[in-house]
């Protein structure tokens, strides 16, 4: 299978791709996106995602398409979410999905080619917190969301970065260095752990989106 994914920074899609890899059981073959920036945020994703999904469709380049976004301090994803008329719009990973969708949807059908298979995930409140899982047992969506309603977060983005990376300075080196090491942890030894029990909802997601790419496409 042919795998573009697309970020908030090159870092996150090395380790994104790793996951990607173990949820699917099989290795996928690497599509270059066009060079956007190699730092961005969520609003940068959502103003791209119609240009990648132009470039992939029309390029036959790929045939799917992984995206994983941060919550930060915006409302985390829910299963309830996911039923229909239920989409939160402040959910940056319902935002998303509408978006994939009606961009997919004035698409011009090409001959002998399916849409290209989209993956949304959301990191709750940023991806450094799926690294520590296995690590760190007080990271998860469930501390976060008691912590968000209680306006007491349990950690901070730069709690979250120096855990992974060690230190509070780095370079993007490093840090990719380190988000691949841990994805391969998490590959290894607790992937299950990390959809079932710590991020059933942002990951649970994302993961659930991968499976769906092995099923017979719809006539």
């Amino acid at each position: 299978m042919k795998l573009a994914v697309y970020s908030e920074s090159s870092a996150d899609e090395a380790a994104v791709r790793i996951l990607v890899d173990g949820i699917l059981g099989e290795k996928t073959e690497v599509v270059k996106l066009p060079n956007f920036e190699t730092k961005r945020g969520f609003g940068s994703v959502l103003t791209n995602i119609s240009a990648v999904l132009q470039e992939l469709h029309y390029g036959f380049e790929a045939d799917a398409l992984a995206v994983i976004l941060d919550s930060d301090r915006t409302p985390i994803h829910r299963k309830a979410h996911d039923e229909p008329g239920q989409a939160d719009p402040k959910c940056r990973l319902c935002c998303l999905r509408e978006t994939v969708k009606d961009i997919q949807g004035q698409l011009t059908p090409m001959p002998n080619r399916q849409p290209v298979k989209t993956a949304i995930g959301l990191a709750v409140p940023q991806i450094e917190a799926w690294l520590l899982c296995g690590k760190d047992r007080g990271v998860g969506e469930a501390s976060w969301l008691v912590g968000s309603k209680s306006r007491k977060p349990p950690y901070t983005s730069g709690s979250l970065k120096k855990a992974v990376y060690g230190k509070e300075r780095y370079s993007l080196a490093e840090e990719t260095r380190c988000m691949v090491a841990e994805a391969e942890r998490l590959v290894d030894r607790c992937l299950l752990d990390l959809e079932q029990h710590w991020f059933p909802d942002g990951f649970g997601a994302f993961a659930q989106d991968i499976r769906r790419w092995k099923e017979p496409p719809s006539a």
